[in-house]
């Protein structure tokens, strides 16, 4: 019933089923339940009990009766990785089991295989599992796509102290991964190794260039304040919500960054009524006793004073997601890809022969559960020189 798998990289076929270490992945009529998501190693029907856990190590679940023998386990470990560490070894160039001691494999294999067993015993499978599956598939798949990275592309900026420090921190680092347990609302974080994209300062992000002939990205208008309309169960405005709400919550003339101010000042003040954007109902459908609960199935507790957001902030990204999951399925077998998400949008690199799926897209993506989004469509030849364009 339970498996573990013992190197994360493409070409390591190591499991540990049946008392044994195997090269052959398990049958998952037999041996179907395992800790965590291996992009290479996944098959239909595995069940990973992290996603029951909300992405929390294995040992915040470690039974007392086991928990000495885990840490004696965890201590040997660190021994055998401090010894490949200082042997040289490029760990990138190896299956990490050639280099541990066989008994070792096996009895550490078998310990976490009893572990898993019970947290199955004591968590149920949350509502939202196959949403957090299918989003640890799509960001698996955003992993294994190499940025083009181009430092010189900021070279006239190198005498800035922060580009400097930023070169540092980006230099080597050619993916994206994703962490979706990052955050309590779900928006999304990258983990150490990953190339940063979700704080890029806007004058660096030229260094990204497409693999193939363009990147374009997708993002709603307004998301936010889209989303709190859906959830008042308006309609949506098929036009830039701002100078909507110009015309028709504020009615008097103001620029657009000022409305933009003035409405996010309102939704937020428990002390301003709206008549359209209804916040005292959507926290009274979204919101009690201390715990949001999503659209989404999420469940996140919070006080009131961030109720309104976690709710919206929560639902939009989730709603971001469920869209970049619909798209990722078009997008099999094609040269375009997904490249990375960044908060309420997401960034193909297309093939010039491909750009038919633009407004393709565009429309997958309007299309959310709570209606249809505006979308801005934005392209350019580098990520730092993007320009809206009309589709």
């Amino acid at each position: 019933m339970f498996y573990t798998i013992l190197d994360s990289k493409e070409e390591c076929l190591g499991y540990y089923y049946d008392g044994g270490i195997h090269e052959q992945k398990p049958d998952t009529s037999k041996h179907y339940i395992t800790w965590d998501y291996k992009h290479h190693h996944h098959q239909e029907g595995a069940q990973y009990l992290n996603l029951y856990c909300g992405g929390k190590p294995i040992s915040a679940f470690c039974p007392p009766h086991l928990q000495r023998e885990w840490e004696i386990s965890q201590e040997k470990k660190k021994a055998f990785g401090n010894a490949i560490s200082n042997s040289k070894v490029k760990i990138d160039d190896v299956c990490v089991y050639d280099l541990i001691p066989l008994w070792f494999l096996k009895e550490n294999s078998q310990l976490r295989c009893e572990i898993l067993q019970e947290i199955h015993n004591n968590h149920g499978k949350p509502k939202s599992y196959d949403f957090m599956l299918e989003l640890e598939k799509l960001f698996g798949e955003i992993a294994e796509n190499q940025l083009s990275v181009d430092l010189n592309a900021i070279n006239d900026k190198r005498g800035q102290t922060m580009a400097r420090n930023f070169i540092k921190r980006v230099r080597g680092k050619t993916t994206v991964k994703y962490n979706q347990f990052g955050t309590i609302t779900g928006r999304l974080t990258v983990s150490s190794d990953s190339f940063p994209i979700m704080n890029v300062n806007h004058s660096f992000r030229s260094i990204l260039k497409p693999n193939n002939d363009l990147f374009v990205e997708f993002d709603y208008n307004a998301a936010e304040l889209r989303t709190l309309l859906a959830l008042s169960e308006r309609e949506q405005p098929q036009e830039d919500i701002h100078g909507w709400n110009i015309k028709n919550v504020f009615g008097r003339d103001m620029t657009r960054e000022e409305a933009k101010k003035k409405i996010f000042a309102a939704i937020y003040n428990p002390n301003v009524k709206q008549d359209y954007y209804q916040v005292e109902k959507v926290l009274e459908k979204h919101y009690n006793s201390g715990k949001v609960t999503t659209p989404f199935d999420r469940e996140i507790d919070c006080d009131d004073g961030h109720a309104l957001n976690y709710i919206l902030q929560s639902t939009t990204s989730d709603l971001v997601l469920e869209r970049a999951i619909e798209i990722n399925k078009l997008l099999q077998g094609k040269k375009s890809k997904i490249v990375f998400l960044i908060h309420d949008s997401f960034v193909l690199d297309l093939a010039q022969e491909e750009r038919s799926l633009i407004s393709e897209i565009k429309e997958i993506f309007s299309q959310t559960k709570f209606g249809d989004f505006l979308v801005n469509v934005s392209a350019g030849r580098d990520f730092g020189n993007m320009k809206e364009i009309n589709i």
